[in-house]
C-alpha cells in the first residue's frame, strides 16, 4: 500500500520598498500561474488579515 501525505507549499513575494511595487505585482503574477491548479489558495496574508480563495 502506497500512502500519500498532502503537503503544503508556501509561496512569498516581496520588495523592499514602495518604488519597487511593478516588480512585486510581477511576482504575484508568475506566482499565480504556478499555483492555478492547487486546490486551495490562501493569499493577502499581512499580521491577523488573511483572505483565502478555494477553487
Amino acid at each position: 500500500m502506497v500512502i500519500f501525505k498532502k503537503r503544503k507549499t508556501i509561496l512569498y513575494a516581496r520588495v523592499s520598498s514602495n518604488t519597487r511595487k511593478d516588480n512585486l505585482i510581477n511576482q504575484v503574477k508568475y506566482l499565480q500561474e504556478q499555483v492555478k491548479e492547487y486546490d486551495q489558495v490562501i493569499t493577502d496574508i499581512a499580521g491577523l488579515n488573511v483572505k483565502s480563495i478555494s477553487d
